[in-house]
């Protein structure tokens, strides 16, 4: 998309905000219509139960959201946006985004550069039930302990799919007062922290630490120079140290090589 068309729009909904506010205005038939017109910039697809302006934003309620590229959607039972006044009187538009859904909730500030989309001030509550289904276990087994995502990333804005690639971040992911079940029973594992650092040009390299009653201590790399970020190749080993009742089920300790994709991970 056209940075220009893009700051535009932007503008033309932050401008929106202090003129039609004051005057209660029924704001959905023209809020759905610059939807519209931002679907047809964006390879988007957004489906939207309800739309009302609230305070110095807009809520909205039953999304979901779709990349062309991907057929998932993401469902947002809540969703929030306001601008973030600011970055964007200094003439760098961005919004901030408040969201419950699945696979969680969470908060962020989406601001725009000429390049790039930079998000920032991430607090990211995740289901662990994603975790399971990206980790892909080996085991039967089923997580639990909230996940928290915070951070910043940077992604480059691009006009081929996928629209946007990532082009740097420090992000930290927390698995706190982690459990796992096996059958009828359930272990207490303790809190990790898995760290991502990523810098353009450079493959961005994973760390993860923590556990008590089953300790991880691993690191890797994901090779981030192919142009597809879902299919960027992942590599690293993780040592595992299970202890008392844990240590008789899986043995006491075991080196896991991790391979796949970021999306597509595969233990070996």
């Amino acid at each position: 998309m056209n940075p220009l068309r893009l700051r535009t729009l932007l503008l033309v909904f932050f401008l929106s905000l202090l003129i039609f506010i004051p005057l209660r205005w029924d704001a959905e038939p023209w809020l759905r219509q610059q939807l519209i017109s931002l679907q047809q910039q964006l390879p988007l697809h957004i489906d939207v139960a309800s739309l009302k302006w609230s305070g110095l934003g807009v809520t909205a309620t039953g999304v979901d959201m779709q990349t062309t590229d991907r057929p998932d959607a993401v469902h947002f039972r809540h969703l929030r946006v306001e601008p973030d006044w600011l970055p964007s009187l200094q003439g760098r538009p961005a919004v901030r985004l408040q969201w419950q859904g699945d696979p969680g909730e969470g908060r962020l500030s989406l601001g725009l550069h000429d390049a790039y989309v930079e998000a920032s001030d991430m607090d990211i509550r995740l289901d662990t039930a994603w975790l399971q289904q990206t980790l892909a276990l080996p085991l039967p087994v089923t997580l639990q302990g909230p996940l928290v995502l915070t951070g910043e990333a940077q992604l480059l804005r691009q006009q081929h799919t996928p629209p946007l690639q990532p082009l740097a971040a420090q992000l930290q992911l927390r698995w706190q007062q982690a459990a796992v079940t096996m059958g009828e029973e359930q272990f207490s594992l303790g809190d990790y922290q898995l760290t991502l650092k990523g810098q353009p040009t450079k493959n961005w390299q994973w760390q993860i630490t923590g556990g008590e009653t089953l300790k991880l201590e691993g690191k890797g790399q994901l090779q981030s120079l192919a142009a597809n970020w879902p299919a960027w190749p992942l590599a690293g080993e993780v040592m595992m140290q299970a202890q008392q009742k844990l240590a008789t089920i899986l043995g006491t300790q075991h080196k896991l090589r991790l391979g796949g994709t970021l999306v597509h991970p595969q233990w070996r």
